[in-house]
């Protein structure tokens, strides 16, 4: 389906990518979810998602990794000109070469 999604971006210009944590509740459930979006310019779409296993919390960085990686496997890294996230996201610094 992200291969799919891809085709909706434009090819020659930078994407930019946005992770973010959601929280919703279903009466007493509560459902963690760790997304990422892929945009250019005003369009954005839902890229990829992993739901967490926590309850009620944050992801760590080890996450954040795991799901980007999971993501530069399918855009070239060439093609991403911004990665973005909230102030929320202080972790480990990671390089990808």
């Amino acid at each position: 389906m992200a291969v799919l999604l891809l085709t909706l971006l434009p090819k020659n210009k930078k994407l930019r990518i946005s992770i973010d944590r959601t929280e919703w509740d279903f009466g007493k459930t509560q459902i963690n979810i760790l997304m990422i979006l892929v945009g250019n310019g005003d369009f954005q779409i839902p890229f990829y998602w992993e739901m967490l296993e926590n309850n009620s919390g944050n992801s760590n960085s080890g996450d954040r990794i795991d799901l980007l990686e999971k993501v530069f496997n399918i855009i070239d890294k060439k093609r991403i000109g911004l990665v973005v996230a909230d102030r929320d996201w202080a972790g480990t610094p990671v390089c990808w070469s």
